[in-house]
């Protein structure tokens, strides 16, 4: 009977050693499987964050093209405006220039006839 006992004390005692050491180890997993979590959530952000820098810095190049085209862009109307105005001012001669030769014309035409 004693090692009929003795047994049964020793076969609990193995199965709650056992029963410990399961619990150990899905402590362990649990442990590492909440590290994995973090890491992996870690990545995802590091990973995010870059992705928003990439993006920022291809707006900013962006920008910076955009804003050397309107630069050019208001640089060839400024030309532009010079240009026409030289035209019409070259235009405005040509007609005075014309009216001048007409009443040249008249004139010599009218002491022609006389």
């Amino acid at each position: 009977m004693e090692q009929e006992l003795l047994h049964q004390l020793k076969k609990r005692d193995s199965e709650r050693k056992q029963e410990r050491e399961r619990h150990r180890e899905q402590i362990e997993q649990l442990e590492q499987d909440r590290r994995a979590a973090e890491d992996k959530h870690k990545l995802a952000m590091f990973q995010e964050r870059q992705e928003r820098e990439r993006e920022v810095e291809a707006n900013l190049e962006e920008k910076q093209k955009l804003q050397s085209l309107l630069r050019k862009f208001e640089s060839s109307c400024k030309a532009l405006q010079r240009s026409e105005s030289q035209i019409s001012s070259q235009l405005n001669k040509q007609k005075a220039y014309v009216v001048e030769l007409q009443a040249t014309h008249r004139s010599q035409e009218t002491a022609w006839i006389l």
